[in-house]
Order: structure tokens, then sequence, then C-alpha cells
């Protein structure tokens, strides 16, 4: 090896891992900032039920988790994405399986009451097992829609998508609430200011402030490293993971899967977690253009002797001839 590769090498791993610049000015930031001046959340307006936030509107569901379905549901799903979700628009499906479990135990003790002393005594024996029991946890589904400001039509427009989605939701059998500013605070607290608690914490909403200034606690201290995120001194560590192969096709009725086995406690996540995944509908007037000449592109290439050598242009051009047809099809881009 030559002088210039070490030092290249050298270089390199100063870009990466836990003694790269990222990580120095990511520390440096939130020494003397906080995690708030990050967020976009602005403001809330009661009337329409509308967060405000940097560049965007939106507004956020939650409801609970769909484990199993008919063959509607998948149909209904897809003619939201296809039709009804307006282009530029995100939504976030956000599953929280979460810890604080004081307020469930709290309501179902409190239904045993005052019946008799046998029932008491054995509501208060049942509610401290549970909360002393590691791994039992509430889980939550929370929907959250921003389109940006500049590809808004109207405030109604927006407001009739939420009801389209609560509406198709309520007729799935689930219940839903429409997020207030109280809720938003509430509810991203665990995330952004974890603890060990089983008590959800109640923040009031000061509508004078900023929201995102309003959602992280002074006291919450954060270090970023190489794998993970610390808060405080080694009290809480947030990890993040994502998959490195994807089934080729799923079913709804296998969500279940994501949130554990019912039957094998190894395949469950002992600890709170939470799912992720954001859909983002494309502006095809431009990205349609691009992709069918990207797809005549793969599949010329796999068409050429050129494939002899490159065995994975021959599934490429087929993944982009599904596309083609996609587009044909008149479906969206997703």
């Amino acid at each position: 090896m030559q002088p210039g590769s070490t030092s290249l090498l050298n270089h390199g791993n100063a870009n990466f891992g836990a003694s790269s610049s990222t990580l120095r000015l990511a520390n440096e930031f939130l020494l003397s900032h906080s995690l708030s001046e990050l967020l976009p959340y602005r403001s809330f307006d009661p009337e329409t039920q509308l967060f405000v936030n940097r560049s965007s509107l939106g507004f956020v569901l939650e409801t609970l988790p769909l484990v199993g379905c008919g063959e509607d549901i998948p149909r209904q799903l897809t003619g939201i994405f296809q039709h009804s979700l307006p282009l530029g628009s995100n939504l976030q499906c956000l599953l929280v399986a979460s810890p604080r479990i004081g307020h469930c135990v709290k309501t179902w003790k409190c239904m045993r009451g005052g019946r008799s002393d046998v029932l008491e005594e054995l509501a208060h024996a049942r509610s401290q097992f549970l909360r002393n029991t590691q791994g039992i946890r509430t889980f939550r589904l929370l929907l959250s829609y921003c389109q940006p400001n500049s590809l808004i039509e109207s405030i109604e427009s927006v407001l009739a998508l939420r009801e389209q989605l609560i509406t198709t939701l309520k007729g799935w059998g689930l219940p839903v609430k429409v997020w207030q500013a109280e809720d938003l605070l509430t509810g991203l607290d665990e995330l952004l200011n974890p603890t060990e608690g089983l008590e959800n914490v109640s923040i009031p909403w000061n509508i004078y402030d900023s929201l995102s200034h309003q959602l992280i606690s002074p006291s919450t201290r954060i270090c970023v490293e190489s794998s993970q995120l610390v808060f405080g001194d080694q009290e809480q560590v947030l990890r993040l993971y994502t998959t490195r192969f994807l089934p080729p096709h799923w079913q709804q009725g296998a969500m279940g899967i994501l949130i554990g086995d019912p039957f094998e406690e190894f395949l469950r996540v002992q600890g709170s977690f939470f799912l992720s995944y954001g859909v983002h509908i494309c502006n095809e007037t431009t990205l349609k253009t691009k992709m069918l000449a990207k797809c005549g592109n793969v599949e010329k290439q796999a068409a050429s002797p050129i494939a002899k050598y490159v065995p994975s242009l021959k599934k490429e051009a087929e993944e982009w001839s599904f596309v083609r047809e996609k587009f044909e099809g008149a479906a969206r881009d997703l």
C-alpha cells in the first residue's frame, strides 16, 4: 500500500463513525441549542383543528392498529393513495408501543370499584401486577398528514380529506380522535423526553409560544452517538433500525407480525418502540417522463450483450417494466 493510500483511509474515517465531524457538529449544536429549533411545528387553529407548520399545513388522527382485515380494506386503502391524497402531500403512519399504561390501568381499576370489597381488592392486586410487569404496553397508531402551503388549493379541501379518512377508519370499526394542540404536546413527550414513568405528562398549551418550543423539556439532554441517541446520563437510549431485505409481497392480514408474535415471547420486542412509515405522493408531471426514460434505458441494456455479464439487469428490467405498466394504467408513484 502506498503512503497516499493510508492518508486517504484515515481521512475517510474522520467523516464516519464515532469521531466523525458530523457527530461533533451535531453535539456542538445540541450543547448550546435545543432540538426544538429544528422542529417544524408552529401553531394550531382550534376552529379548523389544523396544525400550522413552518411551510405546511396538516392534521393528526389517532386510532388503533388494524391487525387483520378482509378484501375490502386493502382496496379502499389503494383508492385513498391513488385518488384521494393530493400531489405533493405526505402521510406518515407512526405505530407507538408505549409503556405508559398508568391511565389505562387506572381506568380499568375504577370500573371495578364500588361493587364489593373482594372485587376491589382483586382489582387493586391486578393493577399493581400490571404496573410491575415488564413488556406491557399500549399500542396507538398516529396518522399525520401535511401538505406544502404552495400546493394547498383551499382549507376546505384539507378538511374534506380529513373527514374522508375519519369516515373510512370508522367504517372499519376503529375509534378515531382528531389531535388538538395538547395532544401533540403530550403524545410526542414520550418520544422527545423519554422517562421510565408509567403516567403521561399533561402539558398545557401556551397559545403565545411556538409549539416546537413547548415540546422539548428544559431538562432533556441529548447526545448523538454513532449508532444511537442518548437522553440524559445514559438513562434512555434510542436506536433506529431499518430493513435490509423486504418481502416481494405483503398482505394486510400479516400486519400483526410487526408488533410481535402472540405466542412466542422471544419474538417480541420487550421494551417500548415505534414503527414509522411515510408515504409521499410524487408529482407525476415531471417524474413520469424521467422514470419512463430510465425504464427505456434499462430495457435496452437488458437486451444488449452486456446483460450476460450483469445478471441483475434482467431483474431490474422486469421491475421497470412493472413500473411502466402501472404508469400506463394511470397509477401513482408513491
